[in-house]
């Protein structure tokens, strides 16, 4: 008769305690939206200072509509530049201009530098000017627009002037070298390109007004989630840590071995087993 079955018995030298687990891989809670939203900033940053660097060269006297339509008459030019001329003189006097202006040197600057401090060198400081810099932003949105409608209307009114003048004289040229059998083929011709700018102004004008008002609402949407995520407890928690130089992504992580101090989180520690004699 078969006597009871042998207790299963355990290797010499087998551990009885669970072999230690290596930290598991992933990224530090809220780690992730300084970096994303430190690069954006910086582009946002380049982005300023070209239209800040076009807003100094407006001061500077701007570039004449006569640079880019070369083979006009000399009386067409010195129209097309007086009329320049006064489009800036006109800007230069708008209280919406010179704010803009101001508001886009400051947004430059603190893009540049909440950028630096997510990215580059992650502090606490950094999320506090990336808020500062969307508070702004938002701020001069409706300062943004106003400036933007004015400065289409000076151009659209420029540009209608300045096509009338071109046109003019491109039809004084094609009489020159092809004159009209009488004046009122040379009328019918006058009338014609008139017509056809005439037609053109409203979907130049709607297209001009629609890029500020798609622009504006942009802003707002990008500005507004950069206010959510910058706001986000996890976000300053994970600046703050680096700051002290603590990493609080891995609870019961041990940065000095690499191993966790006790069981993943969540786990049951094993019940307590005496120790076996090695087999005889």
């Amino acid at each position: 008769m078969a006597g009871p079955a042998p207790q299963s018995q355990q290797p010499y030298g087998s551990p009885q305690q669970p072999v230690p687990q290596y930290a598991p891989p992933g990224k530090q809670r809220g780690s992730v939206a300084p970096k994303v939203w430190g690069v954006i900033l910086l582009i946002f940053g380049l982005l300023a200072g070209f239209g800040f660097i076009s807003s100094l060269v407006t001061l500077g006297g701007g570039i004449s509509g006569s640079t880019f339509a070369p083979g006009i008459s000399p009386e067409v030019k010195q129209e097309m530049d007086r009329m320049t001329a006064e489009m800036i003189s006109d800007m230069k006097g708008r209280w919406s201009f010179w704010l803009n202006m101001a508001g886009d040197g400051v947004v430059m600057v603190l893009s540049f530098m909440a950028g630096i401090w997510l990215v580059f060198k992650p502090k606490p400081l950094g999320r506090k000017l990336a808020i500062a810099r969307a508070l702004l932003v938002l701020a001069l949105v409706p300062v943004a627009g106003y400036e933007g409608v004015k400065a289409i209307e000076g151009q659209l009114e420029s540009q209608a002037r300045i096509m009338k003048l071109s046109t003019e004289d491109a039809i004084k040229k094609q009489e020159a070298s092809n004159p009209s059998a009488n004046q009122e083929e040379a009328e019918r011709r006058r009338k014609s390109a008139e017509k056809a700018m005439d037609s053109m102004q409203p979907f130049v004008k709607g297209a001009s007004y629609g890029v500020v008002i798609i622009t504006s609402i942009g802003v707002l949407i990008i500005n507004a989630l950069l206010l959510f995520f910058m706001t986000r407890p996890a976000v300053k928690e994970y600046l703050e840590s680096v700051e002290s130089g603590g990493d609080n992504s891995i609870p019961g992580y041990d940065p000095s071995m690499g191993l966790m101090k006790g069981p993943p989180p969540g786990a049951q520690p094993p019940p307590n087993q005496p120790p076996q004699s090695p087999p005889v």
